[in-house]
């Protein structure tokens, strides 16, 4: 009679540092982004002034087609870490170098949409009220990240397929797409 076992070989991450790698893996995926700059924008994550990252495919008239998106939900991060979930064990055989399924995934989906139309990538960050209500505090939170004021996105016509996922593990973080369909 032949026997089987699986043998689980976890990692333990504090929940800020695998938030942070989450959005390294997906940022690097999508966009030529440099390590200097990402290295910033950590910095914002872990000082929590910055609740959104979008990174768009643009056509060559500069026009949206379509819309990768991490999303921070602050106030769960802070529940969890009140829980007592300041650390998180994963499961490395279901997660890919301390990135999760759903990141990957839905960057690669991204990145074959972008190829597939020729498109090109450009990012931008969203902030949380807290910071953005206050416009000396905005200024120096764009300072202190080496940020500008981008021009809003203008999208193609079309229609859309729009989807949202959630890791339950890391649940404060959503990763999200918008793709216009021809």
């Amino acid at each position: 009679m032949a026997t089987s076992y699986t043998k689980t070989i976890s990692q333990t991450y504090t929940r800020m540092g695998l938030l942070k790698m989450q959005i390294r893996v997906a940022l690097k995926l999508t966009t030529s982004i440099s390590d200097e700059t990402l290295n910033r924008l950590m910095v914002g994550v872990e000082n929590k002034w910055i609740n959104k990252f979008h990174v768009y495919a643009l056509d060559a008239k500069g026009l949206c087609r379509g819309q990768f998106t991490l999303e921070i939900d602050w106030d769960e991060h802070s529940l969890q870490i009140a829980r007592g979930n300041a650390t998180i064990a994963i499961d490395e055989q279901k997660w890919v170098n301390g990135a999760a399924v759903e990141v990957i995934e839905a960057a690669n989906l991204f990145n074959e949409f972008v190829t597939a139309y020729s498109l090109r990538t450009d990012w931008q960050t969203l902030h949380p009220p807290s910071i953005t209500a206050n416009e000396n505090t905005f200024g120096h939170v764009l300072e202190q990240l080496g940020l500008r004021l981008a021009d809003p996105i203008k999208w193609a016509p079309g229609p859309e397929a729009q989807t949202t996922l959630k890791n339950r593990i890391l649940s404060e973080l959503r990763v999200g797409l918008r793709l216009l369909d021809d």
